[in-house]
C-alpha cells in the first residue's frame, strides 16, 4: 500500500509545479495519521514510498532529490537537484540542499543553514544559523556549524565552528575534549596562536602575504569575539 498521493493542490517554486501530499496511512513515528496533508513534492520520486519519511508543513522537494528512510522535512526547508536524506536525517526551517549533497544518520539543518555541491553530512551532526557548506565533498562528521559559518571546498570537520571562514585551507578551529579552541591542520592539533595559524596555512600551500593577513585577521576577530589569549 502507498504511503501517500499527490493532491490537486499545487504551487510554482523556482519555475517547478510542485504538488502537496496527502498521508493514506499512519506514520506513527511523527505523528501522521492517514487523511493529514504534508509538504510539497514534484512527482513522486521525492519522497520514498517506503520508510516513515515524511515532508511536513511547507517544505519541498524537487528533480531528483529523494527522502528515504526515516528522515523528515519541517517548516520552509527544501531540497533539489541530485541532493538525498537518509536514515534520520532532518531539515527544518528555511534550511535548503542543492546539487549532490547528502543527509545520513542523525544530521540536522536548521535555521538558514544552506548546503550545496557535493557535500555530507553524517552521524549526529548539525548545521544551524547562516551556516553554509559547498564545493565539493566538505564533510561534517559529529560536528557542528553555526553562526556565520562558511566552509568551502574539501574540508572535514568533526568539531564545533562558529562565526568563521574557511577556504580551501586544511586547518579550522575545533573545541577539544577539555573545550578549549585549539587549530587543527591535517592530523595536528596545535594551540591557538597567530604562529600556528601562520604554519599552518605556509604548510598547506597558501604562502602569499596577503592571503596569510586574511587568515590571521580572521582568527584575530574571532579570539576578540571571545574574549581568548593567543601566544
Amino acid at each position: 500500500m502507498k504511503k501517500y498521493k499527490l493532491t490537486n493542490e499545487s504551487l510554482i517554486f523556482e519555475g517547478r509545479t510542485l504538488y502537496r501530499i496527502k498521508a493514506l496511512r499512519d506514520i506513527p513515528s511523527w505523528g501522521v495519521k492517514a487523511g493529514d496533508l504534508g509538504g510539497y513534492v514534484q512527482h513522486e520520486y521525492n519522497l520514498d514510498q517506503s520508510g516513515d519519511c515524511w515532508i511536513f508543513d511547507n517544505a519541498k522537494a524537487m528533480d531528483n532529490s529523494q527522502v528515504t528512510g526515516n528522515s523528515r522535512m519541517y517548516g520552509n526547508s527544501y531540497m533539489c537537484e541530485n541532493s538525498r536524506m537518509y536514515d534520520y536525517s532532518l531539515m527544518r526551517d528555511n534550511s535548503s540542499m542543492r546539487n549532490n549533497s547528502s543527509m545520513r544518520g542523525n544530521s540536522s539543518m536548521c535555521d538558514n543553514s544552506r548546503m550545496c555541491e557535493n557535500s555530507g553530512m553524517y552521524g549526529d551532526s548539525v548545521m544551524r544559523d547562516y551556516s553554509c557548506m559547498c564545493e565539493n565533498s566538505s564533510l561534517i562528521k559529529n560536528g557542528m556549524l553555526q553562526g556565520e559559518t562558511y566552509l568551502i571546498k574539501d574540508l572535514v570537520v568533526d568539531g564545533l565552528i562558529t562565526n568563521f571562514l574557511f577556504m580551501n585551507w586544511e586547518c579550522f578551529l575545533v573545541k577539544n575534549k577539555q573545550g578549549e579552541l585549539v587549530l587543527k591542520a591535517g592530523c595536528k592539533v596545535l594551540p591557538l596562536s597567530k604562529k600556528a595559524i601562520r604554519e599552518a596555512l605556509i604548510k598547506h600551500g597558501i604562502e602569499d602575504k596577503e592571503t596569510i593577513k586574511i587568515g590571521l585577521d580572521l582568527v584575530q576577530s574571532y579570539i576578540k569575539l571571545f574574549n581568548l589569549n593567543t601566544k
